[in-house]
């Protein structure tokens, strides 16, 4: 048995709740490791100091408070009430802020941030030499096959309207 095992089984083994044969495994390691066996002494005289301490009982005003929260009539609380008080804690409110200042951000990007034009635009004349290159390795990736398909069709638009003018 390893010290990692032996240090998390050391509680259970202190309490006799280990089977037959790991308590057997934990006893020979206790006796070759020192290590393990300090902590086995330190957990047994802090479960003696525990078994020593005086048993105390609580006081009967404390019982009945307790039973009186438990059966105590509580006031529906209603939804707007509950949203209400959940928007008042700052960490929410200043999440939602956040969020709300991101979202207005992302929105101004995404409207400022427009191409010129549609248009799908090949810089080079390699193209149907790249598409080629790329349709042999790419044949087993399906995501890589509907890229190579999309950049097909722009390419045969491009020459489409190169010849339409």
């Amino acid at each position: 048995m390893d010290c990692n095992k032996a240090k998390n089984l050391i509680a259970d083994y202190s309490v006799d709740l280990l089977s037959a044969e790991t308590k057997k495994d934990m006893e020979s390691h206790l006796a070759e490791c020192e290590s393990c066996a300090a902590e086995f002494e330190k957990l047994k005289s802090v479960m003696l100091l525990v078994e020593n301490l005086p048993e105390m009982e609580p006081s009967d005003t404390m019982w009945s408070n307790i039973h009186s929260i438990i059966t105590a009539d509580r006031k529906p609380v209603s939804f707007l009430q509950r949203l209400t008080d959940l928007l008042n804690t700052s960490k929410l409110r200043w999440s939602l802020c956040a969020a709300a200042v991101i979202l207005v951000f992302m929105m101004l990007i995404s409207i400022f941030n427009k191409p010129a034009d549609n248009s799908v635009s090949i810089a080079s004349d390699n193209s149907a030499y790249y598409m080629q290159e790329h349709l042999i390795y790419s044949s087993t990736d399906l995501f890589s096959d509907m890229a190579a398909n999309n950049f097909k069709a722009a390419l045969i638009n491009t020459n489409n309207e190169s010849l339409q003018q």
